[in-house]
């Protein structure tokens, strides 16, 4: 099984020459990554958004950045598949650590937009729920991610205090020049 749940996960792609015409139906096809990302945007164009994620979904599996960015978007909105912003999270930052532009953006601008909103509407029980978005923009290289969850391992915010795990990110933060980080290293350690 692949990444996601969908045919053989293949490390090398094949020299196939044609672009599937529809969603893979099993995993028989011998299509490479790229021929799956094109027929993933022909579905989309199509407004076959089941086939176009199922596409997104086996170049993903192939661990194709393109692939992953898009297989993000359908979870993202929900097109085609279940809404789950997590899971598309963690497939924006899968891309992003392939230096996807895209999916670069666009996970840190949803980084920004929850801490933006938690700072304007603190609510200490939804810190736990942060976490896993914060630990995904600090692997992807989101200072502000990087920042935010070293101190919510430090200070135990939203988790058990973990302050050695909280220095290493803080120190990662501070060492590429961020003031708070800096102030906190002093503060903590």
């Amino acid at each position: 099984m692949g990444l996601f749940g969908f045919g053989k996960k293949r490390d090398s792609e094949s020299t196939a020459n044609s672009t599937p015409v529809s969603a893979p139906a099993s995993s028989t096809f011998n299509y490479t990554a790229e021929q799956y990302v094109a027929a993933g945007h022909n579905m989309r164009a199509a407004r076959k958004w089941a086939e176009a994620m199922e596409c997104y979904k086996a170049a993903a599996n192939m661990n194709n950045a393109e692939g992953l960015f898009w297989l993000g978007n359908c979870v993202f909105t929900g097109m085609g598949a279940v809404k789950n912003e997590l899971l598309a999270c963690q497939l924006f930052s899968l891309a992003a650590r392939q230096n996807h532009q895209g999916a670069i953006d666009t996970l840190f601008k949803y980084l920004d937009a929850i801490m933006n909103d938690s700072v304007k509407n603190p609510n200490y029980d939804k810190y736990a729920e942060m976490l896993p978005y914060l630990k995904l923009g600090a692997e992807a290289g989101h200072l502000r991610s990087i920042y935010m969850y070293g101190y919510f391992l430090t200070v135990g915010v939203g988790t058990s205090p973990n302050k050695q795990e909280g220095y290493k990110w803080l120190k990662i933060a501070a060492d590429n020049g961020y003031a708070s980080a800096q102030k906190d290293l002093k503060k903590y350690f």
